[in-house]
């Protein structure tokens, strides 16, 4: 079989339990490398997208998972931290987002509590329905954690953030300030989750073509932009959006110490019914810049994805998570925040003081 014939295996619409797990063992012996990719067309409703094509602002991201479900996420993850397993040959660690690889080819080894928290996260896999993958950065060793970084994904509105840096970056070039303007649709895009803002922007920028040049530089080699309206349906991958992510925490995306402040302190301020995904589990003593992103692909498939930037006791660490085949939006936000509990049990430091 030829690797085009392979990824083509791995393409469509929706993708299956029992299709990663039948495909995945029969090249886990092979030197083929195998990019799955979820779909990324409008949702078939037609109600879920403006007349720019960017998602409506009336399926904005408004809720947060029943408690019923909330209950059974923190009993999980309580149980999985006692759990050990075999490693997935899905996950890795090492290395630094920096690079133009992929977070997971680096070879650094990590310490077993890394190592745990991948079995950890397959474990979870294999109770779910949905598909995710998770990238997690260690801003205080430097390494990677990955577990299922070849797949692709819709950005939905993490979107949002890639459009705020770009347009610092912009402006930063050609030596201009950011405007009152552009300050207030950037306040809206992100802490708002505003998705007429943001379609101004992505228009501002110059849509897919004005964008992709900036993605090239910041090695997100995985990130696919549209030359239409649909900025939601841009294709991405985990490791990619810890890319976007360094770029408003470190000096090397171009950004200046004003603009990467301005960045984190609006994703620090979201509205409140937006603060789930990668804030779930963590210290209230620690900071949380996050942005999210929800739609339905389907009737019963929801994109739910969520990165951030997480820094407080003993812990600084970039995340991002994104997920598909969410039977409800409920679902999803109960996996993502399973996900970010591990995470966060998972990096706690050895000795000093650390928060619950």
């Amino acid at each position: 079989m030829t690797a085009s014939a392979a990824r083509r295996i791995g393409e469509g619409s929706r993708r299956t339990k029992w299709m990663r797990r039948r495909w995945g063992a029969w090249f886990a012996g092979t030197a083929i490398a195998v990019m799955s990719f979820t779909g990324c067309s409008p949702s078939p409703q037609g109600t879920n997208m403006d007349d720019d094509g960017s998602d409506n602002v009336t399926v904005q991201d408004s809720s947060t998972p029943d408690s019923d479900e909330l209950t059974a996420v923190m009993v999980r993850a309580a149980a999985a931290k006692a759990k050990t397993g075999q490693t997935s040959a899905a996950g890795s660690s090492g290395g630094s987002p920096n690079s133009n690889k992929s977070p997971a080819a680096s070879g650094a080894s990590a310490p077993s509590s890394r190592e745990n928290l991948v079995s950890l996260l397959a474990g979870l896999d294999e109770r779910r329905k949905d598909e995710f993958s998770v990238v997690v950065y260690d801003r205080t060793t430097g390494r990677t954690l990955s577990y299922n970084d070849d797949d692709t994904y819709c950005t939905a509105s993490i979107m949002k953030v890639t459009l705020m840096a770009a347009l610092l970056y912009k402006d930063e070039r050609a030596g201009k300030p950011v405007t009152a303007q552009q300050k207030q649709l950037l306040t809206r895009m992100i802490e708002n989750s505003d998705n007429t803002a943001a379609t101004q922007i992505w228009n501002i920028l110059g849509r897919g073509p004005g964008i992709a040049p900036l993605l090239h530089r910041w090695g997100m080699t995985h990130t696919v932009v549209r030359s239409d309206g649909y900025w939601g349906l841009t294709r991405t991958t985990a490791g990619d959006q810890i890319r976007i992510l360094n770029v408003i925490t470190s000096k090397s995306g171009g950004l200046n110490a004003a603009d990467r402040q301005l960045a984190l302190s609006l994703m620090e301020h979201v509205e409140a019914d937006q603060r789930w995904g990668v804030s779930a589990g963590v210290s209230s003593s620690a900071t949380v810049a996050l942005k999210n992103g929800w739609s339905p692909a389907d009737d019963d498939n929801w994109r739910i994805n969520s990165i951030g930037v997480v820094n407080g006791g003993g812990r600084d660490y970039e995340i991002a998570v994104l997920s598909i085949d969410n039977p409800t939006e409920d679902y999803g936000i109960a996996t993502v925040s399973e996900v970010s509990e591990m995470v966060w049990q998972a990096l706690a430091p050895v000795t000093g003081d650390s928060s619950p």
